[in-house]
């Protein structure tokens, strides 16, 4: 199982992150793969680009704030599942 959330650059440390409300805005996406963290960088933002790119890299479930329908649909399609949670959470 291949998790992914969206990130943002924490704005008083650079190298560390923190949860995204906007996920077809994010630029920088967390995926947990058998506790392994890597950040991968959205190259191009819209919820169907993100669906693709996280498709691309084997993600099957999701977990964000936020998320519109159009980009709710394409991640669907794709299979992947999607919950959402509070950004307070992590």
């Amino acid at each position: 199982m291949i998790i992914a959330i969206p990130v943002k650059p924490d704005s008083k440390d650079r190298n560390k992150y923190k949860v995204s409300n906007a996920f077809g805005k994010a630029s920088f996406f967390a995926v947990v793969n058998d506790g392994n963290i890597e950040i991968i960088k959205a190259e191009e933002t819209g919820g169907k680009n993100i669906a693709k790119l996280l498709k691309n890299n084997d993600v099957n479930i999701v977990l964000t704030p936020h998320l519109g329908r159009g980009a709710f649909n394409a991640i669907k399609n794709l299979g992947i599942k999607v919950y959402a949670v509070p950004a307070n959470i992590f």
